[in-house]
């Protein structure tokens, strides 16, 4: 079966927020049942004002859409993954330490850094922050995904194309 809209950001591919953050809430309930690792990552295209400055809107969609690519390279099936912004995703990693998350996370960061984008007007390259968060015993998922977002502004200030965790 294959899910479209209202569960699918048709640019992406990506599941929509709402959508989501139900798949979150469901995987937090299970791994505090099952006493099991979830973590969730945070992913922010660099520089977006800069490049649709630089580039148009055109290509913004482009670097989202292979943004979108590189971490479904980088995730290799470990989880879903949700357009949370206009150019921000999160992954949700069910069964994986901090340690894994933190390698995928390294992962997306240097697929998304190798990535070429070709528009009518040039090609460029672009870089994406992530941020990672692990779930705590008893942390309501609102908390997991807070702190995967909070940890990415980090990233963000800490001088982007970055990962940084919780």
């Amino acid at each position: 079966m294959t899910l479209r809209a209202p569960y699918v950001d048709v640019a992406t591919g990506a599941y929509v927020r709402a959508h989501f953050l139900g798949l979150l809430s469901d995987a937090v309930s299970a791994a505090h049942r099952d006493e099991s690792p979830l973590c969730v990552l945070y992913v922010d295209l660099d520089e977006t004002a800069v490049l649709k400055g630089d580039w148009g809107q055109e290509a913004v969609e482009a670097a989202l859409a292979s943004l979108c690519m590189a971490l479904s390279t980088a995730v290799d099936g470990l989880g879903p993954i949700g357009r949370m912004e206009d150019d921000a995703f999160a992954v949700l990693l069910v069964g994986c330490t901090l340690a894994h998350a933190a390698r995928v996370a390294q992962a997306i960061r240097r697929e998304a850094s190798t990535r070429q984008v070709t528009t009518a007007e040039g090609t460029f390259h672009f870089t994406a922050s992530v941020g990672v968060a692990c779930l705590r015993r008893a942390e309501p998922w609102g908390n997991l995904f807070e702190a995967a977002e909070d940890a990415c502004t980090r990233a963000k200030q800490g001088g982007r194309n970055r990962v940084v965790q919780r």
